[in-house]
């Protein structure tokens, strides 16, 4: 999903998407990915212990992979994520590919020496990193209102859906994170999520306000604004289910992204 969109990131803010650097928007779709991939091999290394009950299936909680492999494998991904950055930024002649790029190492350490224990701040780090995936695909020509918006959608959606995942994993986080369902309880976290997510679905209503969008782009994403709706009444009885429906919902809104960038 990062490399998808990256490279919808990239396409939105072409003037010309005929004229697109495909060879360039690759190898930045591919550091996402890598990038993404360290992030999740990072945290997972950090998070052994507490995996044991939250997430018994992983590959290092079942030992899979040890943890001297998987540190290994985080410096060959983030390595290759910085050289696979590094490239297209000189042969487009720009820096702003490498300056997100530091911004979202920045952002995804310091989530794990300190945000990642504060509460909803964390959540907000993760949603952040979320919605900058668009700013990196864009960057490597321009970043326009459109992508700007798109993200900041794809942020506050993705918070709300972070915060679903916590009352999920409260018992596996006992003990090792203070999440907000810990600190305001279950009830509050899931209001709070469902702000976030109303807040992302009211965004993209502005959409067609602020610049021209395709009217199929914006059906498309008016599907995956019902389908985040629907998950909101689900995440009392079921947190898994309401994280499932916004990843189908978040899908949904790539198509549409997609469409946009190809047909508006």
């Amino acid at each position: 999903m990062a490399a998808v969109a990256v490279s919808a990131g990239a396409a939105l803010s072409a003037h010309d998407p005929n004229t697109i650097d495909i060879v360039a928007v690759a190898l930045l779709s591919l550091s996402s990915f890598l990038t993404v991939s360290f992030m999740n091999v990072f945290n997972d290394l950090r998070d052994i212990s507490t995996d044991r009950i939250a997430h018994p299936e992983r590959p290092l909680v079942k030992g899979t992979i040890s943890p001297e492999e998987g540190g290994w494998m985080i410096v060959g991904l983030l390595v290759s994520a910085l050289i696979l950055t590094l490239v297209p930024s000189i042969l487009m002649g720009r820096w702003e590919p490498l300056a997100i790029f530091a911004f979202v190492l920045s952002l995804d350490l310091t989530y794990e020496a300190w945000f990642k224990c504060r509460g909803i701040w964390g959540n907000v780090n993760i949603g952040i990193l979320t919605g900058t995936l668009f700013l990196f695909g864009a960057s490597i020509f321009s970043i326009t209102t459109l992508v700007i918006l798109i993200g900041a959608m794809a942020s506050l959606v993705n918070v709300g859906r972070e915060l679903v995942k916590d009352v999920q994993d409260r018992e596996g986080d006992r003990g090792s994170r203070r999440t907000l369902v810990m600190a305001g309880g279950e009830r509050f976290t899931l209001f709070i999520s469902h702000v976030f997510i109303t807040l992302g679905i009211l965004l993209s209503l502005s959409l067609p306000l602020v610049t021209r969008i395709h009217p199929l782009a914006f059906m498309t994403i008016i599907v995956a604004n019902i389908i985040f709706m629907i998950s909101i009444p689900i995440s009392r009885d079921s947190p898994q289910r309401s994280q499932t429906m916004l990843k189908v919902g978040m899908a949904c809104a790539m198509v549409g992204f997609i469409l946009q960038a190809s047909v508006g």
